[in-house]
Order: structure tokens, then sequence, then C-alpha cells
């Protein structure tokens, strides 16, 4: 059986779950970066920031449902949802303490590598956890990485069309591309984790088959 890179590659974005988790992710996320996300009514900041943390736990369970549709079973729809919510609090929690950083260069790092790392951690874990087979640390060493990979090359891609973007136009484009970030840190992080399911599905299923 051919095991080049290349191949590896091709295959693990044939998996089900990837294409379910990149699409599921990415949806979510894009429209937890959506302009009326970002809209807050209120100058009220516990009221901005629980609006804040509402909108991510949605766009958990997106992802989560994605991934429990590509189960194929149907309860797994709501416990995967459920589960990825879980994961999500474990950001939000992280994310009050952020407040707390006087650096402003230690405050940026977390914003736009940190906090993806911890929200794939958490997301990977409690996905991991409620495995027939508990799968933790592989989920959420799938999803660490693969969101603040997502966010990497957001930060290139933004840093590439930065001087590109006329200063008339610069504030409508950056809401829009901060939902492209949305898209592209969901997409690769849910694909991540996606594939890292399948692949322990796939490995539950060929032991089955051994005993």
């Amino acid at each position: 059986m051919e095991t080049s890179p290349l191949h590896i590659f091709f295959r693990i974005l044939s998996y089900r779950y990837t294409l379910y988790g990149a699409v599921g992710f990415g949806v979510g996320l894009a429209l937890f970066m959506s302009p009326w996300s970002l809209a807050f009514p209120t100058d009220n900041v516990f009221v901005e920031r629980a609006t804040r943390a509402m909108s991510l736990l949605i766009a958990c369970g997106i992802g989560g449902v994605a991934l429990g549709y590509a189960t194929h079973i149907r309860q797994n729809v709501k416990t995967y949802a459920l589960a990825s919510m879980l994961g999500g609090c474990g950001s939000i929690a992280a994310s009050f303490f952020s407040s707390t950083f006087t650096d402003q260069y230690l405050f940026l790092a977390f914003i736009d590598f940190l906090q993806p790392a911890l929200l794939g951690l958490s997301i990977g874990a409690a996905l991991g956890a409620i495995q027939r087979k508990p799968a933790v640390w592989q989920l959420a060493i799938a999803g660490a990485a693969g969101f603040p990979i997502g966010a990497w090359l957001f930060m290139f891609y933004m840093h590439q069309l930065r001087e590109s973007i006329p200063v008339t136009e610069a504030a409508s484009s950056i809401v829009w591309l901060n939902m492209l970030g949305g898209v592209i840190v969901g997409a690769i992080g849910g694909g991540c984790l996606g594939a890292a399911l399948n692949m322990h599905h796939d490995e539950q299923k060929l032991m089955g088959h051994q005993l």
C-alpha cells in the first residue's frame, strides 16, 4: 500500500469526518466573527462578554453537529454538539484571564495563537472523551495543532493584504476579512479534528475485525 506523504494527505482529505468537521467549524467560526456577532447594543462589559461567549458556544455547537452527522448515527448529533460546546467553555474560561495581561504583546499572542490552541485542545478532549474507546489525547493534540495553524495562516494572509487595502475601504474590508479568518481557522481546525476522529474510528473497526 502506498504510504507517500502526498498519498496520505489526499487520503485524509477524502475522509468524511474531515470534510464535515471543516465545513461545520468553518461556518460556525465565520458566524462567530461576523459583524452581527461583533455588534453589541450595550456598553455593559459583562453583557458584551457573555454575548460573545454564547456566540462561541453556538459556533462550537455547529461544528459538533456537523461531526455528529458524519457518524450517520442520529443520537450522536446532540452528543457531539454538547461535547463541542462543553469544550468551548474551556477557551471561554481562559479568555477571561486574558483581561489581566498588562503586556500588550502577551495579550496579542494569547488572542492570536494561544486561544485557538486552547479552543482546539478543549474541544478535542471533550470529543475524545465521549468515544466508545476514549481518544482524549489524539483529538486534543489534533485540535491544539489545527486551530492555531489556521490562525497563523490567516495572520500571514492578513499581513500580505494589509498594504493593498485602500484606507477608505479598510473598515468595511476588515469586517469581512474577520469572517474569512473564522472560515480558515474553523476549516483547518475542524478538519484536523475530523481527520483524527476518522483515524480513531478506522482503528477501532480494524481492531474489531482482528478480534
